[in-house]
């Protein structure tokens, strides 16, 4: 839509306007800002202009090892603290700076009274320098992103929609999910697609169907999808039954069921070694019914056996 786009434009030039980075100047002092999280540390060196406006000199971040992943958040705090000024030591060395930071880290250092060995060679190693301590809440932190990971994997796309596509898009899942819950549709189409008051529309929706109201039960939910076939012999799922007691020394049966017909078709093997299994799989699905697309297993070690997957590969199922 319109608004979305002079939204993302909007937010582009808030970014861009915000990236000015600028020359470290000698003659007047520098304004450090430190992070830590559960999984990093990280900095960000800047300093006021003529104009008044902070801008970035340099930036820093750095992942903790396993080790300091363990240690308490008051200890991350102050490791985030000694290791941005020794990074940034030819700045800050013999120069009063601004320390931004949680200062409950540095009330700590200083009032602790059994401190352990390593908070003492982070307190030796802070005397070197001369700053002041600012604190700075989380969300106010320019260097709280710094220390942490973040992937763009989590980040989901939407398309948003208009209201006359809503309805098709809902029949189209509310089919496709065999008639599922509102909340089995909910976390299918959220994945694709966003609109105001999105479950409400599709729990009405789903309350209106006459198909679900003739069945009279309440829908299961659950993130299971069916799997659709469009004709017979395009999927087949085969299992074992046994080990059963026999006579004629048949340990096992072979089952075989088509996915669109339910046709089922069996065999009895006398042991359940890959060459039997490719054997049953050739007299009883290819040559009754033909190549499938596609063979279902529950992964036994007699199905992802070398020897069948090869077989498999070789026929292009």
């Amino acid at each position: 839509t319109k608004e979305s786009k002079k939204a993302f434009i909007n937010i582009k030039q808030i970014i861009a306007s915000n990236l000015e980075r600028a020359q470290p100047d000698l003659s007047k002092p520098f304004i450090l800002t430190t992070d830590a999280s559960e999984c990093g540390i990280g900095a960000i060196l800047s300093q006021k202009g003529d104009d008044g406006k902070e801008r970035m000199i340099s930036a820093f971040s750095k992942a903790l090892e396993p080790a300091q992943k363990n240690y308490a958040t008051t200890d991350k705090e102050l490791l985030a603290i000694v290791k941005s000024v020794d990074h940034f030591r030819h700045y800050l060395l013999g120069k009063e700076f601004l320390l931004r930071t949680d200062h409950i880290a540095l009330t700590f250092l200083h009032t602790c009274k059994n401190p352990t060995t390593r908070m003492l060679r982070w307190a030796l190693r802070l005397q070197e320098y001369q700053f002041k301590v600012e604190y700075l809440s989380g969300p106010k932190n320019m260097a709280d992103s710094l220390s942490r990971l973040y992937t763009v994997s989590k980040v989901k796309s939407a398309t948003p929609l208009e209201q006359t596509n809503k309805r098709e898009i809902m029949e189209q899942y509310h089919t496709y999910l065999g008639h599922g819950s509102s909340n089995n549709m909910m976390f299918a189409i959220s994945k694709r697609y966003k609109w105001p008051n999105m479950f409400k529309e599709i729990d009405q929706f789903c309350k209106s169907c006459l198909i679900c109201q003739q069945e009279g039960f309440e829908r299961l939910n659950t993130k299971n999808r069916p799997i659709i076939t469009e004709r017979d012999g395009q999927i087949w799922e085969i299992d074992l039954i046994g080990r059963i007691k026999s006579k004629q020394n048949y340990y096992f049966i072979f089952v075989a069921v088509d996915h669109h017909s339910k046709w089922v078709e069996t065999q009895v093997l006398d042991e359940k070694t890959p060459k039997k299994i490719i054997e049953a799989i050739k007299r009883q699905i290819f040559e009754k019914h033909g190549k499938p697309e596609c063979i279902l297993t529950d992964c036994g070690k007699e199905f992802t056996a070398k020897e069948v997957a090869d077989f498999l590969n070789r026929e292009n199922v």
